[in-house]
C-alpha cells in the first residue's frame, strides 16, 4: 500500500478551507478506505473519496497524518503538517511558505 498524492501548500490564511485529495494504491487492488490520526478540530476526510478538509478555527501550526487501509490489513501513513496564519497576516507561498 502506498499514498501516491502530495499535499498542497502547507499553510493557509484563517478562515480559508485546506483541501488535499488523497489518492493510495494498494497492491492487490482492494478497495481502501481513509481515515484521520490526531486530528485537530476541523479537520475531515471522506472515508471512501480520500477528500481531506480543514477549517481551523485558530491560528498556528497543525500536525496529523492520514491513514490509507484496505481489507487485507495493509495501510500507509502520511504526516502533514499545516500552519494557518493569525488574522492579520497572509500566507506566501514563497521561501518555502510563512505567515507575513
Amino acid at each position: 500500500m502506498t499514498i501516491t498524492s502530495y499535499p498542497p501548500a502547507p499553510g493557509i490564511n484563517l478562515g480559508q478551507t485546506w483541501w488535499y485529495q488523497v489518492k493510495a494504491t494498494d497492491s492487490k487492488g482492494l478497495p481502501l478506505s481513509y481515515s484521520l490520526i490526531d486530528a485537530p478540530p476541523g479537520a475531515s476526510i471522506d472515508a471512501v473519496t480520500g477528500k481531506l478538509s480543514f477549517l481551523s478555527p485558530d491560528p498556528g501550526v497543525f500536525s496529523f497524518a492520514v491513514k490509507a487501509s484496505s481489507d487485507s490489513g495493509a495501510l500507509a501513513i502520511q504526516q502533514l503538517r499545516v500552519t494557518v496564519c493569525a488574522q492579520g497576516t497572509y500566507w506566501m507561498n514563497g521561501m518555502g511558505g510563512m505567515c507575513m
